[in-house]
């Protein structure tokens, strides 16, 4: 299999809320066939026109397989593929990277590890949809030994999900969402539950508004999902919930101390990075994919929070269109 084109056949173990938005998305562009062990989710999915078979039966040479399962059992996952042997492209949408990656290259898989930054606080192929993705971020991880040829096959596909594809490594992509979606998870659960402590819980929360809604809205996300993703993201996440307990001990203290200049400063800190995310905007380019350093280039892309729009072209001939950050004053400020 090259990069020539987006993969002829994929095949989606898990059609839960990502596994199924991904098969949905991609029924128009290509052959989909789904693999789940709930059968009222197969009956579901082959009414969307998702074909649906046993794992053993559609990992056929040329697949790109989609690991859509929670991580804990993405190990026996690619075992099972693995069983298959078959000549496939495997990756996953999995919420953390390193220990994936490291249990797919003990199975010896053609692996490319990626995560789209999109979801919803509900779960299940009943709330699957096929423009999940349009517009939202799709990490995609380019390591020193990832082949790029299959870097790019697996791109193709994101892309047509509407998705724009960040190149990352795996221990920045980890680093990253640690702060972007696992602390938010942490926040909106301590919010949440911060409401219900004591018998003024019912006040609370007739009184709460927009803010508190907006807040807590992952909260209901299922507990023991979140719980084994930050498992295996455990350092990273502990350091950044370490380092805003910090800011908001010092917080609190200002707010003894009747101290408004360091209350202030925190807010007016939140607004700056808050205005600069409101207000990024992107400038067109091109990366050809055949140059020594592309896989460099590709990388410089996404760690400036860059991405792909596109891919044009045959193989590592290809161009990939790109917006890379236009940076402001506004933005160096604060680095």
């Amino acid at each position: 299999m090259s990069g020539d084109r987006a993969a002829s056949r994929l095949v989606v173990v898990g059609l839960g809320l990502i596994g199924g938005s991904v098969a949905k998305a991609l029924v128009p562009h290509m052959d989909v066939w789904g693999v789940d062990t709930d059968s009222l989710t197969c009956r579901q999915a082959e009414g969307d026109g998702i074909r649906i078979g046993a794992l053993s039966d559609v990992v056929v040479d040329g697949a790109v397989v989609v690991v859509a399962v929670p991580v804990d059992a993405m190990e026996a996952t690619f075992a099972a593929i693995k069983s298959c042997e078959s000549d496939v492209i495997v990756t996953d949408v999995g919420s953390v990277k390193v220990s994936v990656i490291e249990a797919a290259r003990r199975h010896g898989l053609r692996f490319v590890g990626g995560h789209p930054m999109a979801g919803s606080e509900q779960f299940g192929y009943s709330a699957a949809n096929d423009s999940l993705f349009a517009g939202s971020r799709w990490a995609l991880v380019c390591e020193p030994n990832t082949d790029l040829d299959d870097w790019v096959t697996v791109a193709r596909s994101a892309i047509l999900t509407g998705a724009g594809v960040v190149p990352v490594t795996a221990v920045a992509h980890d680093d990253a969402v640690a702060v972007v979606s696992h602390l938010p998870h942490v926040l909106a659960a301590g919010l949440a539950a911060a409401a219900g402590v004591d018998d003024a819980q019912e006040l609370r929360l007739g009184l709460a508004a927009g803010s508190f809604r907006d807040g807590t809205r992952v909260a209901r996300s299922p507990a023991s999902f979140w719980s084994s993703v930050l498992a295996h993201n455990a350092d990273a996440v502990s350091t950044i919930v370490d380092d805003l307990a910090q800011d908001l001990r010092v917080v609190a203290d200002a707010l003894r101390r009747r101290d408004h200049a360091v209350v202030e400063d925190f807010f007016a800190r939140g607004v700056e990075v808050r205005t600069r995310f409101d207000e990024r905007t992107g400038v067109p380019s091109t990366i050809a994919l055949g140059a020594v350093d592309a896989r460099e280039q590709l990388l410089a892309l996404g760690g400036s929070g860059g991405y792909v729009t596109n891919i044009e072209g045959p193989g590592l001939q290809a161009i990939a269109h790109v917006r890379a950050p236009r940076i402001t004053a506004n933005a160096t400020r604060g680095a």
